[in-house]
């Protein structure tokens, strides 16, 4: 009995195969490369929000232990390098190469006086850590300094380069320039701190004095 050995036909790669293969590939890529971007934004954000918390505590610290001399002395810009003996090493710069600074200033408000029954006038002082400069990302885009801000909290704010971005207390929209309060806690313009300006991309403010405020 013959056996009949069945050949097969070798079939080549068409032109339109080849083509699909490198789309595809292309297309994994490109998918590779944003997210490895999206991923490093991530970590400069978390690592930004936690150093200006840290940040933010040094100066509630370097504020309690000179209040006086602050408070007669604002408002006034300092290098952050005050907050030196309460971080223990010099920090300049943020992941995003931002540089830090500080501005001060003093408001007064009344409390009840319990020996007269009148009111008594009280300072208080503010200080705000600055994160100013950076590369033209974070520069950019305002979500990136938003996004740093609300991660650290209700003490922190972005500096809004769009008007409307935030709202005042009364709910008037506020113009481009404005240091925003994360979760709408606070507005302040940017003429209001000295070392605060357009080139400013987020901050961390803290109160020292209003007993109201805590």
């Amino acid at each position: 009995m013959l056996k009949f050995k069945k050949t097969q036909k070798m079939r080549g790669i068409t032109l339109m195969e080849t083509l699909l293969s490198l789309a595809i590939g292309g297309l994994v890529i490109v998918s590779s490369v944003q997210g490895v971007v999206t991923y490093n934004e991530n970590v400069k954000i978390q690592a930004s929000s936690a150093l200006l918390k840290k940040m933010q505590k040094a100066a509630d610290l370097y504020a309690e232990d000179n209040f006086d001399q602050l408070v007669a002395n604002a408002p006034q810009q300092l290098s952050v390098t005050v907050l030196d003996p309460y971080l223990g090493s010099t920090i300049l710069r943020d992941p995003f190469r931002a540089d830090y600074r500080l501005g001060t200033r003093t408001y007064t408000y009344q409390t009840p006086d319990p020996v007269t029954g009148g009111v008594t006038t009280q300072d208080a002082l503010q200080v705000l850590v600055i994160a100013q400069g950076a590369n033209s990302h974070l520069a950019d885009s305002p979500s990136v300094r938003i996004d740093v801000a609300n991660t650290a909290g209700t003490d922190a704010g972005y500096i809004s380069p769009f008007d409307d971005l935030c709202n005042d207390a009364s709910g008037t929209s506020m113009p481009a320039g404005t240091l925003c309060g994360a979760f709408g806690s606070y507005a302040f313009n940017t003429s209001q701190f000295p070392g605060l300006n357009g080139n400013s991309r987020y901050a961390a403010l803290v109160t020292k004095g209003d007993s109201s405020v805590y």
